[in-house]
């Protein structure tokens, strides 16, 4: 586990870490979260049962990329901590849905369809995991997803807690999730922006931001996608 000394080194030199930082930081403008402000009770947060799909099948992607990294010294325990950190979010994220009515079974889960932007998210996932790359992978998933949903609980968090309706499954990510953003750069070399290997990093983390927030806007019933910048700055949306 890398301890705040080297956290903080990766995070002011790593060429990787401020434009994905700039680009995570700018989805706060995205109609998403325009929207958790009105929230009154726990039945504005139905799209998490869309969250859940997207849980339950990240454990799933850890564990096939391990499968087919030839690394066992030092990435499989990397691997397999993050798959026992996330191995239970589904089972919190469940028992919250239940108690506040939002399903009444886990079986109603299988039922409920994710919108076809969770389903690129979650494809994304997976295709990044068979990839090969390891480096994509890491910018991808832990530096571009995971710094993502850190923001996203970083908000929500204290929504639910002043509404009454707090639970671990949401304060538990606020720690571990901005943790395996900056731990993924760990080890990924720290490659020039200027050169083609840098550039095509950036790019997918990038197209990782960008199909999150595109799943998170499906959330709300808004079907728009952002881009970014070189720099990390919100382009447009299409």
């Amino acid at each position: 586990m890398l301890n705040l000394k080297r956290i903080q080194q990766i995070q002011a030199s790593h060429p990787l870490a401020k434009v994905i930082s700039l680009a995570s930081q700018e989805t706060l403008k995205i109609p998403f979260y325009e929207r958790i402000g009105d929230f009154k009770s726990a039945q504005d947060f139905v799209f998490m049962r869309q969250m859940h799909y997207h849980s339950r099948t990240l454990p799933k992607f850890i564990a096939l990329r391990m499968s087919l990294d030839g690394d066992t010294k030092t990435m499989m325990p990397f691997y397999a901590g993050h798959i026992w950190e996330e191995a239970f979010h589904s089972n919190y994220l469940e028992e919250w849905l239940i108690q506040h009515s939002l399903i009444t079974s886990y079986e109603e889960l299988i039922h409920i369809y994710p919108t076809p932007q969770t389903i690129a998210c979650v494809a994304f996932g997976n295709l990044m995991a068979t990839s090969g790359d390891r480096e994509a992978w890491l910018v991808a998933m832990n530096c571009g997803i995971e710094k993502c949903s850190h923001i996203l609980f970083s908000k929500i968090t204290p929504v639910v807690e002043s509404l009454g309706i707090g639970h671990k499954y949401f304060s538990i990510h606020v720690e571990a999730d901005e943790y395996h953003s900056i731990e993924g750069l760990y080890h990924v070399e720290p490659h020039s922006l200027e050169n083609q290997r840098g550039r095509y990093l950036r790019q997918v983390a990038f197209n990782a931001i960008s199909l999150w927030c595109g799943m998170l806007n499906s959330w709300v019933g808004v079907n728009e996608i952002p881009q970014f910048e070189e720099s990390g700055q919100l382009l447009n949306f299409v």
